[in-house]
């Protein structure tokens, strides 16, 4: 027997759910593969529970998947922990950081923040289809437009920074924003 599917999803995890769940309500014949012998990735294996929080769900995508509202919900925002062989532990919650010197901590909640508003001006480009290379539509051009646009609104340094960071890796990013150390070690991960 013979089969046909306007799309395959390798992996059922919980984008590749999503994905599959978009498109068969939008009225495509797809099949999701699997190798594992259940559904879910992080979040459908109770063994393994590190952060699997649904932390993320766009209220858009729940909208999409007509996920019953009392599914969504605000999530506490769990710190992160990190003990090392010397020194304090380092607790990191947000912007804020304990168990280092004042000048790492500000140092800290200065790229938190920064980081935070170029999110928002890359944010834009969560939901959007990527334009065909080549020739872009229209619509494709002005969703690129308007990226742009939150972009440069952002001002011309911050815009700048953004470009050099996308540009860029993290270990760069934090050694000049921060220095070398237990924290840059962190947020590397």
């Amino acid at each position: 027997m013979s089969a046909r599917y306007d799309a395959i999803i390798i992996g059922a995890g919980h984008n590749g759910l999503v994905a599959a769940a978009v498109l068969a309500r939008k009225g495509r014949k797809v099949l999701v593969l699997e190798a594992r012998d259940h559904l879910g990735g992080m979040l459908g294996d109770a063994s393994f529970r590190i952060a699997p929080l649904p932390y993320a769900l766009r209220p858009e995508i729940a909208k999409a998947l007509k996920l019953d509202q009392k599914l969504i919900h605000d999530v506490t925002p769990v710190a992160t922990l990190a003990l090392g062989t010397d020194g304090p532990p380092l607790k990191i919650l947000g912007g804020q950081v304990d168990g280092v010197d004042t000048a790492a901590a500000q140092a800290y909640a200065t790229l938190y923040a920064r980081l935070g508003r170029q999110a928002k001006a890359l944010g834009v480009m969560m939901l959007e289809t990527p334009p065909a290379l080549g020739k872009a539509s229209l619509g494709e051009g002005a969703a690129l437009a308007r990226m742009a646009l939150k972009m440069r609104l952002l001002g011309k340094t911050e815009m700048r920074d953004l470009l050099r960071i996308v540009l860029s890796n993290v270990w760069d990013l934090l050694n000049d924003e921060i220095g070398d150390g237990p924290l840059a070690g962190v947020l590397a991960m």
